[in-house]
């Protein structure tokens, strides 16, 4: 029986993926569809066109508003369309389907196939050292940069127990995703957690899509008041982590109504469990707004109430991190030198690994081009040896 959507995205060893003939008419269609219009009010602004004047495609534009990098939309499109199928490159899962969803279409099962990816890993180089070493360098790569997002969060789940709101904002492609899954790893049980990410998509905003996602997984019915049952019944057994991606899509009614019906609710509930009730361990309850447009003012505009600093008194109230930054000089070479060890163990090439690192941040300071090129160095692929094993 051929596996549904959420059991392939679920599959960690199967993220590569290939359109069949099905996905490929249907992405076709959505590219015919998509209107040369500005994405800003500035019609003089040619730059601000997905389509130019002739037809073509602004590959910059179309990957700047999915949120994924130029390099990966390029390896199925080009300027004139879809690219000839014997000429695509498999993507990953995720980044289809965020290209399927600003094009207005929902990626369906039969729309691509999990691509042979075990010849083209023969070919590639692998890190010709131990799997501990593998480990070392991505241990490694969490240590670059958010220090003060980690040291915020850090101290508000010291302080404020068991369960903890926290909002994650920053421009595009500043590494809000794979910031959530390195604070992951300082929550309290994580390994064993139940945990659950919620993609909002432009054109699904709908509150009910929110029920249903926690209801499938829960196993109960849409209404938000046996959902706060079911994630509650989880918690007495393990660490509950919950993450919404692209919160801004929700701002307003949908957001505050997903917070008043849903989450105060569960967090009073978790909080006033009396002793004698409580899990045998201390687990953590926690949830992540995960904002990739830099959207606080609109959240706060929202009735999205933001707390600066920690409060035991409200744990339901967002604890707004500090704002994602450019990565800059300083950090790289201290980043470098800390680590020196474990990645001079790991390097091949005849250059100094100081002066590429000085190139790569000369070039973009932009977090998730500096993290991909680094992965590059070391002869590993961001979407497939990195991003594809986060778990949030």
């Amino acid at each position: 029986m051929q596996k549904s959507v959420s059991e392939k995205s679920k599959d960690k060893s199967k993220k590569s993926c290939v359109l069949t003939a099905t996905g490929r008419d249907k992405l076709q269609s959505a590219l015919e569809d998509l209107e040369k219009k500005p994405k800003k009010c500035d019609p003089d602004d040619r730059d601000n066109y997905y389509r130019q004047s002739n037809g073509n495609y602004i590959i910059s534009a179309i990957a700047q508003e999915v949120g994924i990098d130029r390099n990966v939309v390029s390896k199925i499109l080009c300027p004139t369309g879809l690219k000839p199928a014997g000429q695509c490159e498999p993507l990953t899962f995720s980044s289809l389907d965020k290209l399927f969803s600003f094009l207005r279409r929902d990626l369906g099962d039969d729309d691509f196939n999990v691509a042979d990816t075990q010849a083209k890993s023969s070919r590639r180089k692998q890190p010709p050292t131990a799997p501990n070493k593998y480990e070392e360098f991505t241990g490694a790569l969490g240590e670059l940069n958010y220090f003060k997002q980690k040291q915020s969060f850090q101290n508000t789940i010291t302080q404020v127990r068991p369960a903890a709101t926290f909002l994650i904002h920053g421009k595009p492609d500043f590494g809000q995703r794979w910031l959530v899954n390195q604070m992951r790893y300082k929550v309290p049980y994580h390994s064993e957690a139940w945990q659950k990410s919620i993609h909002i998509k432009a054109h699904r905003r709908n509150i009910e899509n929110i029920w249903q996602s926690l209801a499938g997984e829960l196993g109960t019915s849409t209404e938000p008041q046996d959902i706060v049952e079911g994630l509650y019944q989880h918690w007495q057994k393990s660490t509950v982590i919950l993450a919404i991606h692209d919160v801004s899509y929700i701002a307003g009614q949908n957001l505050t109504i997903f917070m008043q019906q849903f989450w105060q609710p569960l967090v009073s509930r978790v909080n006033n469990t009396q002793p004698s009730q409580s899990p045998q361990r201390p687990y953590r309850l926690l949830l992540f707004l995960i904002d990739y447009t830099n959207s606080k003012s609109k959240l706060e505009k929202a009735s999205l109430g933001l707390l600066r600093n920690a409060d035991s008194n409200q744990p339901y109230i967002p604890l707004e991190l500090p704002e994602l930054e450019p990565f800059n000089e300083v950090m790289i070479n201290d980043w470098v030198g800390v680590n020196h060890q474990v990645l001079s163990g790991l390097w091949k090439s005849s250059e100094n690994i100081e002066s590429v690192m000085q190139n790569i941040i000369e070039g973009d300071h932009t977090p998730m081009f500096v993290l991909k090129q680094i992965c590059e160095c070391f002869e590993l692929e961001w979407d497939t040896d990195i991003a594809s094993k986060l778990a949030l």
